[in-house]
């Protein structure tokens, strides 16, 4: 049978079945649909069965980006009624009864914004392998990087560069890398892929948390040191080194770098973060720059590193309480 005598045969059938009463056709995976299929579908909804007929078909927004499919959509409205639902991400309660366990349903909830295949994977995930919390689950991880390979290469490398930013980032960071050229393009595309959000005044997310750390942990392991390096660079020209958050930023940059050159001023700018996050009683940002600040200290420095684990030390007892006792 020819692919024309099969669509008439398929035609035909629904046209039967809508006679005999109201017909209800779901589709799942419609952004998979190739032109022959969504023309036939078309025909079918503006036939005869097309009184009595409601297609309900689903699809992923970025899946659907440069597919037939949308324009299928738009050509449909013209004669037939469309109403396009979007479906949200699960809510934390949500996420919960889907876990029949509230336990980690915040956590989850917080890495995913709800979507249900990352939910159920990563609590799949962390049910297998309890010490890996920050890790991604590979069925997720081949998801996120098979729409990475479909981007431009700009988009591609543009949004690797931002995971090294972080799970939000400024546009004027990121066009410090390289300079400003068509940087915007490259997060458009991003974005129309559902790997980004556009934020208001220049700001960036990932769509996911999960996203973010699966693009991350795509980067070799020198690529990321370097990129590392080049972050630090570009929060220094847009932010300067004056005390604050961005310093903070800057240091962790270098001491993940841990380029020979930079590890001396990696710690020195490490240590004059953690003294501003201090004196606003930071704890947990204390303890993170300053562990950072000595995976990278040399070992044969030893009245620093003694400080360094002092204060350190200080500082989780003040976090440690304050967690305890807030109204301590």
């Amino acid at each position: 049978m020819t692919s024309d005598a099969y669509c008439r045969e398929i035609e035909a059938y629904l046209t039967s079945a809508a006679g005999s009463g109201p017909l209800v056709l779901a589709l799942d995976d419609l952004h998979l649909a190739d032109r022959n299929t969504l023309a036939l579908l078309a025909r079918v909804a503006r036939g005869a069965a097309g009184d009595r007929l409601l297609v309900l078909g689903a699809y992923r927004d970025a899946d659907a980006v440069g597919t037939p499919l949308l324009a299928a959509i738009a050509d449909l409205r013209r004669d037939c009624d469309v109403e396009r639902i979007a479906v949200e991400g699960l809510s934390v309660a949500e996420v919960g009864t889907l876990l029949d366990d509230t336990g980690d349903a915040r956590r989850i909830h917080d890495r995913t914004d709800g979507n249900p295949f990352f939910v159920r994977e990563l609590a799949r995930h962390l049910a297998e392998r309890r010490d890996t919390a920050g890790s991604v689950p590979e069925s997720v991880s081949d998801v996120v990087l098979a729409r990475v390979a479909r981007l431009s290469p700009e988009s591609a490398e543009a949004l690797r560069r931002a995971s090294v930013l972080g799970e939000s980032f400024d546009l004027a960071v990121l066009e410090q890398f390289d300079g400003p050229d068509s940087v915007l393009d490259a997060l458009d595309e991003a974005a129309a892929a559902g790997l980004l959000e556009d934020g208001a005044g220049g700001r960036y997310r990932f769509a996911h948390a999960l996203t973010r750390d699966a693009v991350y942990g795509g980067i070799g392991a020198s690529r990321r040191s370097d990129l590392h390096r080049r972050a630090a660079t570009a929060l220094e020209r847009v932010h300067g080194l004056e005390p604050g958050p961005e310093l903070g930023e800057i240091a962790v940059h270098l001491c993940v770098a841990a380029t020979p050159a930079d590890r001396e001023r990696a710690v020195e700018l490490a240590e004059q973060a953690a003294a501003w996050a201090g004196e606003r009683d930071a704890w947990e940002q204390v303890v993170t720059l300053l562990t950072r600040a000595l995976a990278v200290v040399d070992e044969t420095d030893v009245d620093r590193r003694r400080r360094l684990m002092r204060t350190r030390a200080i500082a989780y007892a003040r976090l440690t309480h304050a967690l305890v006792d807030p109204q301590g």
